[in-house]
């Protein structure tokens, strides 16, 4: 969503056009707050922030749009005042602890600095290789032309960014994939325009034979390619429905997937929990092969699903109680 919001701040700052672009604008920013939190933020406000500072007064007034700021905190602010009426301002504290700062300087090394361009190069592949040809061309342009200085903060800003936090996941970066696409064409087509004979004819067919090959995977193969990715969820929804009283617990954090279709909460052990629960009659998932501290759930298998989620992954699911607890 927060491409639409980019895009319609884009329509006030470079077509001219009229404050009822700016609220509209903001109003997604509302809906942005709503859904993915202040995060959205680093996605419009601070390029644009970053835009003023280049000297581009209709950004300036952009953010210094007051009403349009209090439309933005009414609509995304409600949610997060319900929330805190419902369950106490002390609510955030913890929040902002384990699902921000936890994120930002956790303590487990996550992965390296530069793996997000690692997920650029892969999404956008061959299409990226294109930034290698007359970059001196493109760093021209972006100076000269005030749109392409938008995109490029819009790209630069949140990739150095989440670079910097610790935990990183490609999904982070997303709404920045719009403006790195307009980017790439806008490049991509100045190159293209430039070449003579099968150059120009392959810039040209490249683009939409790739679209037609990815749309024909994605229609006919994805399915079967990725089979083993929903395979077992199915099954496992169908074998619980002989347990609908049993809590069910997970060595280790559970897959949401797996929480979804249970169709009810997973709660996440470590191993001496395991032990402590033995004698409870419940339920609980383990990826195999099992500890060798857990062997002895092996003579308590309720059912075995194979592939779970990756090939050649087995989950296995353990009735606790107390003939199992025997066992141990």
């Amino acid at each position: 969503m927060s491409g639409h919001d980019r895009r319609n701040a884009q329509h006030y700052l470079f077509r001219h056009g009229s404050r009822r672009w700016v609220l509209l604008s903001f109003a997604l920013i509302g809906l942005c707050l709503l859904t993915k939190g202040p995060v959205s933020l680093l996605f419009v406000a601070a390029p644009l922030l970053v835009f003023a500072f280049l000297r581009q007064p209709r950004a300036k007034a952009y953010l210094c749009d007051v009403p349009g700021w209090l439309l933005a905190l009414l609509i995304g602010g409600s949610w997060y005042l319900a929330v805190s009426l419902k369950l106490g301002w002390d609510v955030w504290s913890s929040i902002l602890e384990q699902d921000i700062m936890a994120k930002v300087s956790g303590e487990q090394s996550g992965e390296s600095w530069y793996a997000y361009l690692m997920y650029l190069a892969g999404d956008f592949a061959p299409f990226w290789l294109v930034l290698l040809v007359r970059p001196r061309q493109l760093w021209r342009a972006i100076r000269a032309r005030a749109e392409l200085q938008l995109l490029t903060s819009s790209v630069l800003l949140p990739l150095l960014v989440f670079s910097l936090f610790t935990d990183k996941h490609a999904k982070y970066l997303l709404p920045a994939y719009p403006a790195m696409a307009l980017m790439l064409a806008w490049h991509w087509t100045a190159v293209r325009d430039v070449q003579q004979g099968w150059r120009h004819g392959l810039m040209t067919w490249l683009p939409p034979l790739l679209l037609l090959a990815f749309i024909g995977f994605y229609a006919l193969f994805e399915a079967r390619v990725f089979v083993h990715r929903l395979q077992a969820l199915p099954e496992i929804k169908k074998t619980l429905v002989d347990y609908p009283s049993q809590p069910l617990y997970s060595l280790g954090t559970p897959d949401m997937r797996l929480v979804y279709y249970a169709g009810r909460s997973i709660a996440a052990l470590n191993v001496d929990e395991v032990q402590a629960h033995a004698g409870e009659d419940a339920l609980l998932f383990v990826r195999e092969p099992l500890l060798e501290k857990l062997a002895w759930l092996a003579n308590c298998t309720q059912a075995r699903f194979v592939p779970y989620l990756t090939y050649k992954k087995t989950l296995l699911l353990i009735r606790l109680g107390p003939t199992c607890q025997a066992a141990q």
